[in-house]
This record gives structure tokens, sequence and C-alpha cells, in this order.
């Protein structure tokens, strides 16, 4: 995927000048949305699959607490689902990876989690 197509999934816009290079004007923000007041985003990059755009968060209070989720939106910025582990223990969510079937996401707690495009878990391990 380009550089024109990807920015846009991310809420970004892209200005060129005539010699191909880039305006001073890189990027103009097209929408942004909360993901909780305690994220310790710097440790997750969102993942960009197709036309969505996806967000694992990991609060900061330890072990499991309200901010650790996945976040699923759609190229405008809405909501379309989040995902929070449904089990005990450290529940802060690391890496994402997504495929046509599933997307996973790893836990603190030991867990990888395979989920539908719906947001049902389809299996743990």
């Amino acid at each position: 995927m380009g550089l024109k197509k990807l920015l846009p999934l991310l809420g970004l816009a892209l200005f060129g000048t005539s010699l191909g290079g880039f305006s001073e004007e890189i990027i103009t923000l097209k929408w942004k949305r909360y993901v909780g007041e305690k994220n310790l985003t710097i440790t997750n990059q969102p993942l960009i699959y197709r036309d969505k755009i996806l967000h694992a968060t990991k609060g900061d209070e330890g072990g499991k607490d309200k901010y650790d989720k996945l976040y699923v939106f759609d190229k405008d910025g809405n909501l379309l689902w989040s995902f929070s582990p449904p089990d005990g223990g450290d529940t802060d969510l690391n890496g994402v990876v997504a495929c046509d079937e599933f997307i996973a996401v790893t836990s603190d707690g030991g867990f990888v989690y395979a989920i539908s495009w719906e947001g049902k878990i389809l299996w743990k391990r």
C-alpha cells in the first residue's frame, strides 16, 4: 500500500509539491478518539488492516484495569467495537496482528486471543 493510500486510513492527509517532495504542511488531522486517560499508548502502535484501524492499549494501573482494550475503528474514526480480556490477572494488551479470518492480540497475562472481525473470541491460548 502506498503512502498516499495509507495516510488517510490513519486520519492524515499528505500534500505534495510539483517536484515530488513534500510541503511543510505534511499532515492534517482528520479525526482523533479518546482511548482512556491512563493508557501507555507509546508502547502499542496502531495496526491498519484493509479499511480498519486496530489499537491495543494497556493501562498503567497494573494487572486488570478498565484501560486494557483493543479498539477497532473504521477509516473515518468511528469506533466499531472494543474488546477487553475477560480473564483475571494482568490483562495489559500488547501487539496486535490481523488476517482476513481474525485479529490476534496478546496480553501480559500470557494469553493470545483470536477475535473475529465482529469482536467475538474465537479461541484463546
